[in-house]
């Protein structure tokens, strides 16, 4: 049950991140200055949760994917 959970979990991250970049990547289209900014407060959110005093592996995660998924074509 618990690989289960974490294949959920995953899952659900990952579609989390599509979503967002979807929406950037739309935003982006419309207003072009989006995109840089959108992946400036991606990268200062990702740092501070590497700072945090607690492991946010998987929030980490679900940001750097939704940065891969702003860079596919």
């Amino acid at each position: 049950m618990s690989s289960n959970r974490t294949s959920d979990l995953n899952q659900t991250n990952l579609a989390v991140a599509a979503l967002a970049a979807s929406f950037a990547k739309a935003l982006d289209a419309q207003f072009p200055a989006f995109l840089p900014m959108f992946e400036q407060e991606l990268e200062k959110r990702y740092r501070s949760l590497e700072d945090a005093d607690v492991a946010n592996v998987e929030a980490m995660e679900t940001l750097r994917w939704t940065k891969d998924f702003l860079h596919e074509t």
